[in-house]
């Protein structure tokens, strides 16, 4: 069906009447059984809200095209003054909600002052929740601050649900900030529940650690799950954005924290600089705890690095947490197979500390010690020996003070040696078959 472009205020009353018979003429012939099934409920009562009810979610909902033109173009063209004053006027708050979830259907943006006044003033809740919805869809731009005066101060949680919905549709930036307080201060739980789904839909970092804080903190379980849905849509290039760029140390704090959480692979690298380089030292240690998270090989240096000489305690002790993620297995992987000598020295470091004394440990030690290529892991290797102190290593760190080529090494053997207990000492002396190692032995001694 064409519709002439008329303006609405040149048809008389005869002719909208005229216009919604012709409408419904042919919406009942349409092929949608649910169609034709809402047009007989509005012939046989006009002024049934139920049945107009059915109407329109028939119409808004038939995937035949005709009808949907149909009804929205006539409708539209023709009765948006008659809904927007049953929506502002009809005694029976049933037909003013169906009046507002029309308005919605016909979507013209010309009902949203209609609907922004009855979200304000309807005494009926249906009816403020009927508006909401509507706002929804058709007030981008205009409707934001009623929305969020409805979630603020209605007293209905069903309309602070509805305004919380509407504004997550409407994804408008700066609403975001506004909505913040609703998560964690309104009373009922389904409304702090779509505002966390709503913050989600918007994507602003100042959502980010709230959206954390209500995902474990808050006491409804269905609160904690929609908070975790919203934090999905920050992806990975997203959450590094965040980490990069976000003023707010709060907010890279939440992303660092979602970044371990998920393991990204290839974050570590991106996460390293901020260990050490974060002015803010809540960031620093956050970094520290992801770092151990996606526990990659690279971050072990740093971590002992920051352990060792950042200025802010809690940030030590978050990368001392960090390096306990790394057992003997994964420290042992590290030391005979990583290709960078620092991430080599990191781990005997900490297999050192630990005091790993069995067999397999000593083992992959005494090894490093003897054949590794770099002089610094050797030096730290010897130094490590010199620590456990166990009987099986005193030989090769006779031969090491006394044969290696790098004189770091040969000294940090020395001092491994130096509070070694008399009696291995002599034990060597006497038993060793190699006249080198027993003369290092007795150098020892005397």
């Amino acid at each position: 069906m064409t519709v002439d472009p008329t303006p609405r205020d040149a048809f008389s009353e005869i002719d909208v009447d005229h216009a919604l018979e012709i409408a419904l003429e042919e919406m009942a012939t349409s092929a949608d059984a649910d169609v034709r099934e809402a047009v007989v409920g509005v012939w046989a009562d006009p002024n049934d809200p139920e049945a107009l009810l059915l109407l329109f979610q028939a119409v808004d909902n038939t995937l035949e095209a005709d009808a949907r033109h149909a009804a929205r173009t006539t409708l539209s063209t023709l009765v948006l003054d008659r809904f927007i004053g049953m929506l502002l006027e009809h005694e029976d708050p049933l037909m003013r909600a169906a009046a507002a979830y029309g308005l919605e259907v016909l979507a013209d943006t010309e009902a949203v002052d209609a609907l922004m006044q009855a979200l304000d003033t309807d005494e009926d809740a249906r009816v403020r929740v009927a508006a909401a919805d509507a706002l929804g869809v058709l007030g981008k731009d205009r409707a934001e601050e009623p929305l969020l005066q409805a979630l603020g101060t209605d007293q209905d949680a069903a309309v602070r649900e509805a305004a919380a919905r509407a504004l997550g549709a409407l994804k408008t930036d700066w609403t975001a900030a506004e909505m913040v307080p609703a998560l964690g201060s309104d009373p009922a739980p389904e409304v702090r529940a779509e505002v966390a789904l709503a913050l989600g839909a918007i994507r602003e970092d100042v959502a980010l650690r709230p959206l954390l804080d209500a995902r474990s903190d808050d006491e409804s379980a269905d609160v904690r799950a929609a908070a975790a849905e919203a934090l999905a849509a920050w992806d990975y290039p997203a959450l590094l954005d965040v980490l990069q760029t976000a003023g707010e140390p709060e907010q890279r704090v939440a992303s660092a924290r979602l970044m371990g959480e998920r393991r990204y692979p290839g974050a570590s690298s991106e996460m390293l600089p901020f260990l050490s380089s974060d002015p803010a030292s809540l960031v620093r240690a956050e970094v520290a705890l992801a770092l151990g998270e996606i526990r990659d090989r690279g971050a072990l240096r740093p971590l002992l690095d920051a352990r060792s000489n950042d200025g802010s305690a809690d940030v030590r002790a978050a990368a001392d947490e960090a390096l306990a993620e790394w057992d003997f297995d994964a420290l042992l992987l590290i030391l005979e197979t990583a290709v960078d000598p620092l991430q080599r020295a990191a781990a005997a470091q900490l297999m050192g500390e630990r005091m790993y004394s069995h067999t397999r440990a000593l083992e992959a030690l005494l090894r490093a010690l003897t054949t590794d290529d770099s002089a610094h892991v050797r030096r730290v290797v010897a130094s490590v020996l010199g620590e456990i102190g166990d009987s099986e290593a005193l030989g090769s760190l006779l031969d090491a003070r006394s044969n290696d080529e790098s004189a770091d090494v040969r000294a940090a053997a020395d001092e491994a040696l130096a509070n070694w207990d008399l009696s291995d000492l002599l034990s060597t002396l006497e038993g060793a078959a190699d006249s080198a190692r027993r003369a290092a032995a007795a150098q020892l001694l005397g």
